[in-house]
C-alpha cells in the first residue's frame, strides 16, 4: 500500500512540475527557464535552503573544500566497468559517488566524501536509492535535484549534510576556457556542465587540491547498456554518446590541462572507455586481481 501511495504522489509531483515548466515557458522571461525544476517551491539565500518556508542548513562550498584534505580522490560513476573494480581497494579512501553509484557504498561499506546529483530525473526514477542511504552523508546538489528530493521527502535534507552548487555557462573570468568548453576557477561562480555529472565532480575534486584523482566508470562506449546498478528491464536512458563530441571530449581535454597546471594527476580507470587515453591516462590501480 505504501509503495502504491508513493507512486501516486510521485505522478502528481511530475505532472505539477510539467505544468510549472509550461507556465514559465509561456509567461516568464527566457532566463527563468532553468528555474523550472524548483520554482516556486525552493530558494537558496544566505547559505540557507528554503523549501515551502521550511529552512535547511547547508555547508558552503568554501567550507566543504577547505576542511577536507585528501591526497587521493576517487570519482565513481555508473558505467558497467565498475563491476570489474576491486571494491576493497576503495576502503579508507575519499570517494565521490555520482547518482546511483552510491549503491556500492552501502553494499561494500565504503566511505563517502559526497554524493553528487545534478539531474532531477534520476531522483524521479530512482528515489529508492536515495531513500536507502542509512548513514548521514554529504549531498552535493543543485536546486532542481534538491527540490526533487524535498518534494518526495524533505526529511532527507534534514538527515544529510547539504551543499548547493549552481551550473554556469562559463564565459567569464572565473573559468578556464578552451574550444567553447569551460572549467571553474571558483565554485562560488558556478560549475560548468561538461555533458556529464562526472564533469561536476572533476571540477569539485580539483578544488580539494589532492595529488591524484581517479575516474571510475567513465565508460561512455557502453552507455546504452544498463548502469552497473541497473537491470535491462529497469534502466534510464543515457545521453553520453550524443554529448560526447561537442561536450564531453572538449571538457575532458580542458580538464587535463587544468589539472596539469595545478600538478594534480588525473587518471581514467575504465578499461573500455571511449575517451582516448592520450587525453586522460589509463590506470588499472583498482582492477580486480586473479587470485586463483
Amino acid at each position: 500500500m505504501k509503495s502504491f501511495k508513493f507512486k501516486i504522489k510521485s505522478i502528481r509531483i511530475i505532472i505539477r512540475r510539467r505544468i510549472i515548466k509550461q507556465f514559465i515557458k509561456l509567461t516568464k522571461p527566457k532566463e527563468m527557464k532553468e528555474t523550472s525544476g524548483y520554482w516556486p517551491d525552493m530558494s537558496y539565500k544566505d547559505d540557507t535552503l528554503i523549501f515551502r518556508k521550511k529552512e535547511f542548513e547547508t555547508t558552503t562550498l568554501d567550507d566543504f573544500t577547505s576542511k577536507e584534505k585528501h591526497e587521493t580522490i576517487n570519482i565513481i560513476g555508473s558505467g558497467p566497468s565498475v563491476n570489474e573494480i576491486d571494491k576493497n581497494l576503495l576502503q579508507d579512501k575519499a570517494n565521490i559517488f555520482l547518482n546511483g553509484a552510491i549503491s556500492i557504498a552501502k553494499e561494500n561499506k565504503l566511505p563517502i566524501l559526497c554524493l553528487i546529483i545534478m539531474d532531477s530525473t534520476f531522483i524521479k526514477n530512482r528515489f529508492d536509492l536515495i531513500k536507502s542511504i542509512e548513514e548521514p552523508c554529504h549531498l552535493f546538489l543543485n536546486l532542481s535535484s534538491a527540490c526533487a528530493i524535498a518534494e518526495r521527502d524533505p526529511s532527507i535534507l534534514e538527515k544529510h549534510k547539504i551543499t548547493i552548487f549552481k551550473i554556469s555557462k562559463g564565459e567569464h573570468s572565473n573559468f578556464f576556457n578552451h574550444n567553447e568548453s569551460y572549467f571553474s576557477k571558483n565554485l562560488n561562480h558556478g560549475i560548468f556542465d561538461g555533458g556529464t555529472v562526472m564533469s561536476v565532480a572533476i571540477q569539485l575534486a580539483f578544488h580539494f587540491s589532492p595529488k591524484a584523482v581517479y575516474l571510475l566508470g567513465l565508460d561512455i562506449n557502453n552507455s546504452t547498456e544498463p548502469r552497473f546498478y541497473e537491470t535491462k528491464n529497469h534502466k534510464l536512458k543515457s545521453g553520453l554518446l550524443k554529448d560526447y563530441e561537442k561536450k564531453i571530449l572538449p571538457f575532458m581535454t580542458l580538464s587535463k590541462k587544468c589539472y596539469k597546471r595545478k600538478n594534480i594527476s588525473l587518471f581514467n580507470c575504465s578499461p573500455v572507455s571511449k575517451l582516448p587515453y592520450d587525453i586522460i591516462a589509463y590506470s588499472d590501480i583498482y582492477k580486480k586481481t586473479n587470485t586463483n
